[in-house]
């Protein structure tokens, strides 16, 4: 299996990926993976192409549902197939079909410079999909106790922010929208009794989830090629596998080379 290994993938002194996976199979933290792994996997059914690659979070596989026979998981861990810095992804440039960012901005020094290298190894109308914390929402109040633990040391980056970053970078978006309206309570007891936030936010304060999700595709503007050329261009088709660039040497990995990741959460 080939990897790209960066021992300082993520730039982000703040972030500990022991910490997180910890944090994630913490009740707060099986509240959000659920409910974000919903609407990752309602979102990536219709999506369709040669290569979906996960670049970030890979505790869960949230690309399990995606009809796309190349899936990948990036960034760090034990289950990831390729070790990479999301600062500088090691795809070549047009050569991803759908990307999925969880939670991938909330925990790097340069989220701005991973949304550039999105918009990058991206094809056109290729789809990004976002998670991340929202700092408009009972969650992003937490923060003012205390910064030092996970998740409350991220960025917390607006879902305006975001999504002006996304138009900058030529982006047109699809669907946003916040989820999980409960207060941070880390004992289930006290989620259970908060539940009923959950309908009331969603028609009342929907813009006030602990996390905002974006879907968004890449549009690229150019004149309309007819005649020979047209015709030309028209028999060179894309591969059907992910070009992986290190430095001078490119080469290509194999579906076949993948191992076997989790399972995705029962919802």
């Amino acid at each position: 299996m080939a990897k790209w290994s960066n021992s300082d993938w993520s730039r982000n002194r703040s972030f500990d990926a022991d910490k997180w996976a910890e944090w994630l199979v913490s009740p707060l933290g099986q509240y959000i993976l659920q409910m974000e792994s919903r609407w990752f996997f309602k979102t990536l059914e219709n999506q369709f192409g040669f290569t979906a690659i996960q670049f970030g979070s890979s505790e869960v596989n949230l690309l399990a549902s995606c009809k796309i026979r190349q899936r990948i998981l990036a960034g760090q861990g034990p289950t990831v197939h390729i070790v990479a810095d999301p600062l500088n992804m090691p795809f070549a440039t047009n050569s991803v079909d759908v990307l999925v960012l969880p939670h991938l901005l909330d925990f790097t020094t340069d989220p701005h410079q991973v949304l550039r290298e999105a918009q990058r190894v991206l094809i056109p109308e290729g789809r990004i999909l976002i998670s991340g914390f929202n700092p408009a929402s009972l969650w992003g109040g937490r923060r003012f106790i205390g910064r030092d633990a996970m998740p409350w040391s991220g960025n917390f980056i607006s879902l305006p922010r975001v999504k002006d970053w996304l138009l900058l970078l030529n982006f047109k978006i699809r669907s946003s929208e916040t989820g999980g309206y409960i207060p941070p309570c880390a004992q289930p007891k006290w989620q259970t009794r908060f539940h009923f936030m959950e309908a009331a936010g969603g028609k009342w304060w929907s813009g006030l989830g602990a996390v905002y999700f974006i879907e968004a595709t890449k549009k690229v503007y150019s004149m309309r090629l007819t005649g020979v050329v047209q015709r030309q261009l028209a028999k060179h088709k894309r591969p059907s596998r992910l070009k992986l660039v290190a430095g001078r040497d490119d080469f290509r990995l194999d579906q076949e080379t993948i191992p076997p990741v989790q399972e995705p959460l029962e919802s």
